[in-house]
């Protein structure tokens, strides 16, 4: 039997390792930057520490389309809106965190979202690229954006 439907498959861990040879530790900090622009912040904090990078912003709040979009591991605009008159586009600047760490948490409006390069919990440590559930989180700014990129021992 001959296939006629049209398949769209990816090899995830791969494109995302080619996207990270490709970037640059310097595009994390222009990327945080672009984000505290978009989001129409007027005081933005960029905090390095050992074991963590943190940008706090007092802008709009990530809405459910900003949501959704963190939640695609790379891309936007098929699946997910691009972000609307914003900077970027692609939905690729924030993942270069990942040279920096295996996690990275965004907090906004109560909740918070865990992007992570090792989430196959059958095999820790690995390279498995995605996105955990959005859940609440209580220490979460209310109004603006908290990053948080972390390094995995």
């Amino acid at each position: 039997m001959v296939e006629t439907a049209l398949v769209q498959e990816v090899d995830l861990p791969a494109i995302v390792g080619q996207f990270l040879i490709n970037v640059r530790l310097e595009d994390l900090i222009v990327e945080l930057v672009q984000n505290e622009l978009d989001a129409g912040s007027t005081a933005t904090s960029i905090r390095f520490g050992p074991d963590s990078l943190v940008c706090e912003g007092d802008g709009e709040p990530i809405d459910e389309d900003g949501w959704a979009r963190l939640r695609k591991t790379l891309g936007a605009g098929h699946q997910v809106p691009v972000k609307p008159d914003g900077i970027g586009t692609k939905n690729h600047g924030l993942r270069t965190g990942f040279l920096l760490g295996d996690d990275i948490v965004v907090e906004s409006a109560g909740e918070r979202l865990v992007l992570t390069l090792c989430g196959d919990p059958d095999r820790p440590g690995t390279f498995h690229p995605g996105t955990w559930p959005k859940e609440a989180d209580s220490g979460a700014p209310a109004r603006g954006t908290g990053f948080c990129d972390t390094r995995t021992p």
